[in-house]
């Protein structure tokens, strides 16, 4: 998650890694999405990176599945809660600190998968470079799931203009930068939409498997009080409706699924 415009996010993020996983636990709807599709793409004994891995949520479900899971984060103590969880489940889990230079240190075609969940590539300045390496990382065929955050969806937009924030909405709907404080430490996400973000940075060395939003159908403070079965079925349909405008752009986080050429 480190980068040359977020130099100290690793730091940022050590202060709250012991409570991170709390402070995630609203989003847990969104990561079981996630997992039914890493299921569904990924087989046991297959060899996956997670980049951005935080505590080690992900891995450790992926490794739990009988994959075999590198994690890479800048910040030493998510990296050392990932440890800690790997260790509790007995799954062995290669968790390293680092960012997107060290990939450089993986060898080429050497990846069925990477997987990067909950905004780690907001922060990547140039995605450009991000998928320069995931393509020589990954084999051909290999599948690179990147879950990010979007610009403002559908439900914080019209909060603003039920307040009568039109200008608001608009300006919020528009941007394609915001700095998120950690513990006082400014870090740079961009928002981009689904297919501009593939345009720009994946089309070149990725094929589109498949694109799609999460988080448009409710408003996310409904997801503590939604029942477990609606919440289970509102993922299916987010990953099915999800695909095509203008629910593709209305979510707070969007889906690629993209297969390396």
């Amino acid at each position: 998650m480190s980068s040359p415009a977020n130099a100290n996010v690793g730091a940022a993020y050590d202060f709250i890694a012991l409570n991170y996983d709390v402070l995630m636990q609203p989003d847990m709807r969104v990561r079981k999405a996630l997992w039914r599709h890493y299921a569904r793409i990924f087989r046991a004994g297959a060899r996956v990176l997670d980049f951005g891995c935080g505590t080690g949520t992900d891995a450790v479900y992926l490794a739990g599945r009988g994959i075999h899971v590198i994690g890479i984060d800048a910040s030493p103590l998510m990296i050392s809660e990932a440890r800690r969880k790997a260790a509790d489940e007995r799954l062995a889990i290669d968790a390293r600190v680092g960012g997107l230079a060290d990939l450089r240190h993986l060898a080429s075609e050497s990846l069925d998968g990477i997987v990067s969940a909950f905004a780690a590539l907001n922060t990547v300045p140039d995605l450009s470079d991000f998928a320069v390496e995931a393509h020589r990382l990954l084999r051909p065929g290999g599948r690179l799931v990147g879950h990010f955050l979007a610009p403002a969806g559908v439900w914080e937009t019209l909060e603003c203009i039920a307040q009568g924030h039109w200008n608001e909405a608009w300006d919020r709907r528009r941007c394609r930068e915001k700095i998120i404080e950690v513990c006082g430490e400014p870090v740079t996400h961009s928002l981009l939409l689904p297919r501009e973000t593939y345009n720009r940075f994946f089309a070149d060395c990725f094929k589109l498997a498949r694109l799609y939003s999460l988080g448009f159908l409710w408003p996310q403070k409904w997801d503590g009080i939604v029942p477990a079965v609606i919440a289970s079925c509102g993922n299916r349909v987010e990953a099915f409706a999800g695909r095509a405008r203008p629910f593709s752009e209305w979510g707070r986080f969007f889906v690629l699924d993209l297969e390396r050429r």
